[in-house]
């Protein structure tokens, strides 16, 4: 059994290596979508939440809020989420403007640091009837589709080494063969 899984290994590495891209992305998907089962906690989305975010705006508002005064338990609530956050307060931070509204729902809200000019951008989506803080983890570039910005490239890398390396083997191979059949085999 072994032997015949390292001939077919053999046979058709370089395939394995061609699919390896979307081997991880389908791993990634996968991952992601068991993730999302359990994702967010079901004790932010009672009525009471649902009626105090129930637009984008006092999501924002409350973002602004929760960055100024360093209140964790507020941007808990705001991203729904079971994991909690440890958010440093900044007085200086204050809510600019609202950047965007992509394709895919989500509310790009930019923050600026008075004092050091340093901009954040926080985004916010509507996710079982309450509007939600997303925070930029996997999740997110999953869902927002940003993991494209890094996958393709990389994976054009990836195949483009490949194709390069798949030429130069075969150009060895067929001087080998020119070779040996000018010289005799010998």
């Amino acid at each position: 059994m072994k032997s015949e899984l390292r001939k077919i290994f053999r046979k058709y590495w370089w395939l394995l290596l061609g699919v390896f891209p979307l081997i991880l992305v389908g791993l990634y998907g996968t991952l992601i979508n068991i993730h999302l089962l359990s994702r967010y906690d079901d004790a932010y989305f009672t009525d009471e939440y649902l009626q105090k975010y129930n637009a984008p705006g006092p999501v924002a508002l409350a973002i602004e809020e929760a960055l100024q005064t360093g209140n964790n338990e507020l941007f808990t609530e705001l991203t729904g989420l079971h994991r909690g956050f440890n958010i440093e307060p900044n007085p200086n931070i204050i809510f600019t403007i609202l950047l965007d509204v992509d394709d895919r729902g989500y509310f790009h809200y930019l923050y600026l640091d008075m004092k050091t000019y340093r901009r954040s951008t926080y985004y916010v989506k509507q996710v079982k009837e309450r509007w939600v803080v997303v925070p930029e983890d996997l999740y997110f570039y999953w869902d927002s589709g940003f993991w494209w910005d890094v996958y393709l490239p990389l994976a054009l890398v990836w195949w483009g080494i490949l194709i390069v390396v798949w030429v130069t083997i075969f150009v060895y191979r067929l001087g080998a063969k020119t070779r040996e059949s000018m010289h005799g085999g010998g």
